[in-house]
Parts: structure tokens; sequence; C-alpha cells
């Protein structure tokens, strides 16, 4: 997902041949910055240039355009990404100029011997990153001298390849006519935009002019491309793969891949959505993975296709046509990097004829034994402006609907979509997710991520005096007394959260840097009365750049706390701080389960404190105004509450369970109880005489009489829900036991039998996940007789 952070104007999209590409000297003053998102790096040695090039729309079709008005891209701006900054430098006075490129991750500065790309030689890089200012991390970050000429427009690029963590690129020079020796930004005067047009960013729909094609969008590469006629054909899905795994498959030999389970009973199901690849986990082993789909082509035309990947992998496809009978294969026996084009000659297939509008099959077959897990196929697309290998674009892919693969109904699987969450195999053998809402996390963090316009703001922080916060009153502090006299500042976050990292932004007004907070104390608390301190800090002032970022504050590790409070025991008449964020968990809700590692207690669960706490045996007995069970493993004992019992938990090979509390008894979804186990419940006094707060009498002699009804058992159910409700009234006193039966009276269950004091309604939750679906007969029996109700299962 985009994070655009900086304001921005957006390029007009102009339709284009890539036949027709070439250099176009554009507005002065400025230059453009193309940028493609989440392009990855799996392995650190792969920051080649041309690793850049596999992404399928890399260099021609990218996501977003800005226009910059020096050569100094946009800082912190995100994660795996590519970037290129181009367009055209001249000068005003002809001369020797030296250049030093700065940047974070890998960034490499080509410049032209004129205003042509064909003759772009590479003038200097940075290997891994540098600070922004760090001019001789590496020899190669400063060229040799170059002499310019007035009058002559020099067409330049800066490939740019973001891992993760800060981010930008920096170009600088040093001209002899220039008395100023440090290196100066390379700003508008001496800039000029590139006019050429670009490709219509991936999947933006568009008309391909084909009446018998539908869902036209583009490919990023100047392609609209339908989808064909699928009659006849077994072609499911678009942009998406169900790649199937298989575990403990042997020696890593596609040829011995004979085990039963291959291919019709795999492991494990990932739906990709991003290309004909395979990449997961770094730690898995003895394995092999299927794949099979459908691919298009873009244009009629001669092809060549290029298989990478791990151990044994094979990539097989019918370039006759539609029929799963796959006539060409290409193959890797020993495995390759993801980037290693030409290890063998077994890898690469060329001059394919396929023809537009028609469907191949295919299928990828894997096999590993150890290191590593990747499987990547490659083409050449006939008229493409470059010459590299591009992964295919999932715009050409389609997923194969009659595999005979399936995995149980209920396996957990893998979507492919980070918007969805508890991905689980259907009842069709269909990997699907819950989409997600305000009450269901996603699979990947990112989609929780409000997608800002690109005029909205960043990580950078101005340095006005308007952005930040300042203190010239070092005054008494009310809430700890140890940091009067000093400045402080005091955070209340509203509630009790678990804190994790925070960051910094110090006091960042250009020119008066030093009137940051730096020798610091922090303290928290959860009611603002009680503070506990979380260390003692140094910190470093800003740099009062209009671009600062701030820097890593204190770590809470998992505290708990509504209350912050950061004081500076610097001293001097003001201190101040521009911004200050905290990464925060919420609480989980209070009665929740949790493992306070107190072998001892039972019922571990949280407070509203965020606090994991547990109780004794002791405790248990009238020891709390509501009570939780929650353990798997119930103890035989009496668990008596003041106000209310709940229990979520399973009885287990025991006997003799009692529940009691004064006002109510639920059980909730979860709670079972063991053949053999008896559970009884009351609403009773509790009469335990060391808590001061048990009432002096019954709840239920203050409840309103009621007019006493007969004897009566009603089961009462949701449908869809494995929790059925039993309401029971009692016109006295009485024995009750409850049994679940089948149609043919044969007890399937015991469930309760108490003695129950007060007359009135009372309620019994059943958890029927353990029962088979069906009709069942719940049965009260009493003092006075015998009572039957039907209950379903579905």
């Amino acid at each position: 997902m985009r994070n655009m952070k900086n304001c921005v104007i957006i390029c007009l999209v102009i339709f284009w041949s890539p036949s027709l590409f070439s250099q176009c000297v554009g507005t002065a003053g400025q230059v453009s910055w193309h940028y493609w998102e989440d392009i990855r790096m799996y392995y650190d040695f792969e920051t080649q240039l041309d690793f850049l090039f596999q992404d399928d729309t890399y260099p021609n079709g990218p996501d977003l355009i800005r226009k910059l008005n020096s050569i100094s891209t946009p800082s912190n701006y995100n994660n795996q990404y590519a970037a290129i900054t181009k367009g055209f430098i001249s000068v005003p006075i002809s001369g020797s100029t030296t250049f030093n490129l700065t940047g974070n991750d890998y960034v490499v500065f080509l410049l032209s011997t004129d205003a042509s790309r064909s003759n772009l030689d590479t003038l200097a890089y940075v290997i891994d990153n540098s600070g922004r200012e760090e001019y001789n991390k590496y020899p190669a970050q400063t060229s040799s001298a170059i002499n310019l000429n007035t009058g002559q427009y020099y067409y330049f690029e800066i490939h740019h390849k973001e891992r993760s963590g800060q981010d930008f690129t920096t170009l600088r020079w040093q001209r002899p006519y220039v008395s100023d020796s440090t290196w100066a930004i390379i700003s508008s005067p001496f800039l000029n935009d590139i006019c050429d047009p670009v490709c219509p960013p991936k999947g933006t729909v568009c008309n391909d002019g084909n009446t018998g094609t539908t869902d036209d969008k583009e490919d990023g590469n100047c392609h609209c491309i339908g989808t064909p006629d699928t009659t006849g054909l077994d072609v499911g899905e678009r942009a998406v793969l169900d790649a199937y795994f298989y575990y403990n498959t042997g020696n890593g030999n596609i040829n011995e891949l004979i085990l039963p389970k291959f291919p019709s009973v795999p492991d494990r199901l990932v739906k990709q959505r991003r290309g004909l690849y395979i990449q997961w986990g770094s730690d898995v082993d003895n394995y092999a993975s299927y794949i099979q789909g459908y691919f298009t082509v873009p244009v009629t035309g001669t092809y060549d296709f290029n298989l990478t990947g791990v151990r044994n992998v094979e990539f097989r496809f019918n370039s006759a046509g539609s029929s799963p009978s796959p006539n060409q294969t290409i193959s890797s026996r020993w495995g390759t990097g993801r980037a290693e084009h030409n290890d063998n000659t077994s890898q690469t297939l060329t001059n394919v004829n396929l023809t537009a509008n028609t469907f191949y099959y295919f299928e990828t077959v894997q096999a590993v034994v150890s290191w590593g897990d990747h499987l990547n196929v490659f083409w050449k697309v006939p008229g493409h402006p470059d010459s590299e290998w591009h992964m295919i674009p999932e715009l050409y892919l389609y997923d194969y609907t009659n595999e005979s693969a399936c995995l149980p109904q209920g396996t957990p699987c893998d979507d492919g979509d980070p918007f969805t969450s508890n991905d689980m195999i259907n009842a069709s053998c269909d990997c699907i997710g819950t989409p997600c809402t305000p009450f269901v996390d996603c699979d990947d963090p990112a989609a929780d991520l409000i997608e800002y316009d690109y005029c909205d703001i960043s990580n950078a922080l101005g340095n006005r005096a308007d952005n930040a916060w300042l203190s010239c009153n070092a005054s008494a502090n009310p809430f700890v007394a140890a940091r009067s006299g000093n400045h402080w500042i005091h955070y209340d976050l509203g509630q009790v959260y678990i804190l994790k990292q925070s960051r910094v932004w110090n006091y960042n007004v250009n020119g008066s840097e030093n009137l940051g907070f730096q020798n610091v104390v922090v303290d928290y608390s959860k009611d603002g009365t009680n503070w506990t301190q979380l260390g003692i800090y140094s910190w470093n002032t800003a740099n009062g750049d209009n671009t600062y970022t701030g820097f890593d504050g204190p770590d809470f590790g998992s505290k708990t706390a509504r209350y912050i409070m950061i004081t500076s025991t610097d001293g001097g008449p003001c201190r101040g701080i521009s911004k200050v964020t905290f990464t925060v968990e919420q609480c989980n809700e209070e009665g929740t389960s949790c493992n306070d590692g107190d072998m001892a207690t039972l019922n571990d669960h949280f407070d509203k404190n965020c606090n994991c706490v547990g109780y004794t045996l002791a405790d248990l007995d009238c020891g709390t105004d509501t009570l939780f069970i929650n353990e798997i493993d119930l103890p035989a004992n009496t668990y008596h509450a003041v106000m209310a019992l709940m229990s979520g938990g399973t009885i287990l090979n025991t006997t003799n369970i009692n529940f009691k509390a004064g006002a109510e008894i639920i059980f909730e979804a979860g709670f079972e109880i063991d053949l053999g186990s008896t559970l009884e419940a009351d609403i009773e006094d509790c009469t335990n005489p060391v808590i001061a707060m048990v009432p002096t009498k019954s709840i239920a002699d203050n409840l309103t009489e009621k007019i006493r009804q007969e004897e009566s058992l009603k089961v009462y159910s949701i449908q869809g829900s494995p929790i059925q409700t039993i309401r029971i009234y009692l016109p006295n006193a009485t024995q009750v036991s409850l049994e679940i039966l089948d149609t043919n009276r044969h007890v399937v269950m015991p469930f309760t039998s108490h003695y129950y004091p007060n007359h009135g309604d009372h309620y019994k939750r059943i958890q029927t996940r353990k029962l088979a679906a069906g009709v069942y007969l719940i049965k009260m029996t009493t003092d006075s007789g015998e009572y039957l109700d039907k209950m379903v299962v579905t």
C-alpha cells in the first residue's frame, strides 16, 4: 500500500508506443522522480542494477511520478521500492565538474555524454547505503572530473533500490568556477525535465478494441489486454494462481515425486497474486511445489522464456494452445539465484511463436532439499524497449480450475490477500479469507494503513517554530515531585495501553537546535498517581533541516501505562521538543485468558489494567466479584463469586465441580464437560467471612416475586451457532438433572445434576461442537417428573 507523504504535481498520463521511445528536453527548473512500489530483494547480494529490471513494468511503467526542483528525492518514503530520477543537467560556464552521490540503500548515477539515453555511462554509485552528508564512505560515490560544456543538455538517470529503514538519494557537485568548494546539491537553475510520455499504470481500465475480450486493463508497458473467451476451458480467476506445497518429499528430485500424496493431497495452499513465482519462509526444507494455470501474451510474436529457482525446478507449457499437455520445458537441476539467468543452458527457451488472445496451459514443478525457497519465470516480449528479463505480469496469468489437489475443509491457508484474515479451505477446496473489518485484523499490518493522498505529510518534520513545543518556565511538577524545577511534558493517552517503541523529533527550529531535550528522564504511570521511572537517556539535538525525521526514542518493552512524563534535566531558560509518537497495542479485553507464569494459580486472565493475573484455590472461594473460569483441566473444587461466574473452560476427568454466584452463572462458548463429570451451579450468597463486600441477604430474595407457573423446559437455538440455551422454569425448589439424548432416548452426554433452591427462570448454555449434526433431545428430570424438548444441531 502506498503511503504518499509530500505534496506533488502528478504528470499527465499519455498513451504511447514503446517503439517511439526517445529523450525530449522539457520544463526548466525540474526533473522527474519515477517510483515503483513493492519491488523486493530477497538476498543481500542481489543489489545489482539489472535486478531492478526484472519487475514487469520497470523502467517504463512507474506507479507514480513526482516532480523535483533539485536532485534530492523524498526521504523516509517507503520500504521495498525502486525509483529512477531522470532529466537533464546543464551548466552556465564550461569546465571540469565532479559529482558526489549519497543514498540509501543502493543507488547508481548515470550521465550521458549528450542528450541521448543511448550514451549513458555509470559515474558513481553507493553500494549499500550512506548518510545524507556522508560523502566519503565509498570511493565510488565520487566521480572522476568530467568536462561539461555550456549550451549542452546532459541526460542523466539515478536508479535507486530501497529495502527498509531510511531512504533518500542526493546528487551534489563541485565546479572549479564556483569559489565554494563544498558539495552543493544540484538545484533548479541547472535542471530540465524530460517530456517523454510514460505508460499508463498497470491495472488502468482501457479498451483493447477487441469485442471478443472482457476485463480490459493496461499492463504497465503500454499494452491494453483483455481476457479472451474461456468457453470449454478450465480457466479460473485472473491474476491468481494456486501454489500447492508438499512436505517431506524426499531427495529433491522431480523425477522421484512418486509419493502417494503428490499431486492430489497437498499440505499447504498459497494464493499467488504477484506473478509467476514462489517465495516464502527461508527456513523451509524438504518440500515440493506445484502450480497449474494459463497464460496469455500481449502481442503476437516470438518470445523467450527463462527459469530460475532453488534446486530442481521445471516450467512446462503447451506452446500450441490450451490443452493441459505441455510440449515445452525449461529446467534447472541444481538451483540458481533469483536473478541468475545464465547458470545453465536448460534455463532458457528462445524463439517461441505465440499468438495474442490465446490461452496457453502451463505448470511449474519444484523439488527442494534445502538452501532457499524460490522459483521465478521470466520472459522477453517482442517490441519491448529494453532487452532485459522481466517477470511475467500477473495480468497475463489465470488459475486452472480442474486440478485434483484439495486440502481438508477448515485447513488454514493463505489467500494472498492482505485485506483478509483467518484464511481457511472451504467446502469447495478453495482458500477463502474473512474480509477485514474494524473487528477483524488483517493478515498484513500494512492493510490497516490508511492510503493517504499524494499531498499528505510524511515523517519528515519542518523546522518552523510553530511546529514545536517549547517550555521557558521550569516549574513544579504536580505529578512527579522529583521532577520539579525542570522543564517537563506530561502525556495522557486517554486509556491504558501496552507501550512499545517511541520515536522522538527533538526541537528542530533552525539555529535553536541546542534548546532540545538532551539529558532526559522518562517516567510512566497507569493511574497518574503511582509513577515508575523507565530510564535516563541522552538525546541528540535535531539538525534544523526541513526534512528532519527524528530518532528512535525509549523502548517501553510492553510496559502498560496511560500517562507518560518526559523531563529535561539540562537546565537553561528554555527547553523543547518538536514531536513524540508512541507505538502501542490495545490491552486485551478484561477476562481474556492468558498465562501469568505461575503454576500455582488458576484462571489466569487480563484485568482492567492489562495485567495477566491468576487466582489460588483459596482466592476462588468468594475472592472476586466476577470470576472467569477458563482452565482446560479444571480441578475438583467449589468456585464461588460474589456476583457473577463465567466459564468457557473444559471439565476433564474429575467430579464434583460446584459453580456458585450471587447473581448469575454463564457458560460461555467453549464450555464443555467430560463424561463422568458432575457439575453443579447455584445462585446463592457468597458466605466466606473474609470478604467484607459479601451481601447479607440473598440477591434472589430481592427479586420481584413471580406468579407461580407450571414446571417447564425449553431449548432456544441460534441458527449456525454451536451454542444452545436451555430455559428451565421451576415453581419450587427441586433437584434437577439435565441430559442430552438421541432420538432413541439413549444418553449421549450427561449435562448436570443439581439442587435448585430458588423458584423462577434458570438458564443453561450447551456447547454442541462435539456433537454430530442431527436432532437430539434435552431431558430434564426433577422431583416432580420428566420433561423433554428437541435440540437441533447443524
